[in-house]
This record gives structure tokens, C-alpha cells and sequence, in this order.
């Protein structure tokens, strides 16, 4: 990954590294803090992502595109995904 340095108005490398990514992952969702960090929305996967390469979560799913999300909770602990 890479964060946006200000400072230098260039890219840096940044804190998170995830190998093996599904090849089908369009979509990154933010998590506000105080949980901080990002789902990532994958055709037959979702994987919360907090910068812990001990504590990346993921779960599984039938083949499905995802198009649309909504925060449910303002502290970020539940979202609504939904196809087409």
C-alpha cells in the first residue's frame, strides 16, 4: 500500500502489506475510528483489514458482485452490502 505524504506531495510506502488478494476484489471500504482500517469487498470474499497482519479477518461467500454499501452504525462495526 501507499499513503499520500503531504510534506513531500508524493506517495509513500505505506504500513499494510496483503498477499494473495482475490482477483475478483473491487471494493475498499473505510472504518472510521475508533475501529479503524478497511473492508475490502471481493466476488466471493469480505476481509476486514486494520494494519495487523495477525488479526485480518475474512469471510466466505457464494459468487456474488457487490455494488452498493451503507454504514449501519456511526463507530463503523456494521455495514449493509447488496448486488445489483
Amino acid at each position: 500500500t501507499y499513503e499520500l505524504s503531504i510534506k513531500e506531495k508524493d506517495f509513500v510506502p505505506g504500513p499494510w502489506q496483503q498477499p494473495c488478494v482475490e482477483q475478483g476484489a473491487n471494493m475498499i471500504i473505510p472504518v472510521p475510528t475508533p475501529l479503524g482500517g478497511a473492508i475490502l469487498i471481493g466476488e466471493q470474499t469480505i476481509t476486514y483489514l486494520n494494519g495487523d497482519k495477525d488479526n485480518i479477518k475474512t469471510v466466505s461467500m457464494s459468487f456474488t458482485v457487490i455494488r452498493a454499501w451503507g454504514k449501519i452504525d456511526e463507530n463503523g462495526s456494521r455495514y449493509l452490502v447488496g448486488d445489483y
